[in-house]
């Protein structure tokens, strides 16, 4: 989800990096060496930036927006290890499916408990039925 949104998010122009979670290694591996990625099948354009979880802080401190796009069981953690290095103003914004299983918590609510200041969020997210 979050190569598919980095894309279309560089293709409008918007400066933009791929940040992997720790289960992205082959993911981040595979871009980095200027493969397609293993599951979508494309290539990142050549102005995306690929990361893998050790290397975030400097890209994380800088942003001005940060897209979050895991699954809503990984968002918690995800969020928890990076709000310490989000910049104070930055927008947040989640797409993910669901809410928090243990707390009942959506996205927007999982940000503001993790962060220090009260950020400006964006949630997109849903049931997992289909109509």
């Amino acid at each position: 989800m979050g190569a598919a949104l980095a894309i279309h998010h560089a293709r409008a122009g918007n400066p933009t990096a791929l940040l992997g979670t720790a289960f992205d290694t082959a993911i981040v591996d595979a871009l980095r060496a200027g493969r397609p990625h293993p599951a979508l099948g494309v290539s990142l354009p050549g102005d995306v930036e690929c990361r893998d979880d050790q290397t975030w802080d400097d890209v994380l401190s800088k942003a001005e927006v940060v897209l979050v796009a895991v699954s809503s069981s990984g968002l918690g953690d995800v969020v928890s290890n990076i709000a310490g290095r989000v910049r104070s103003d930055a927008i947040w914004a989640v797409a993910t499916k669901g809410w928090d299983e243990v707390l009942l918590r959506p996205p927007s609510a999982i940000i503001a408990d993790a962060s220090s200041a009260a950020p400006a969020t964006s949630s997109a997210s849903g049931s997992a039925a289909l109509a």
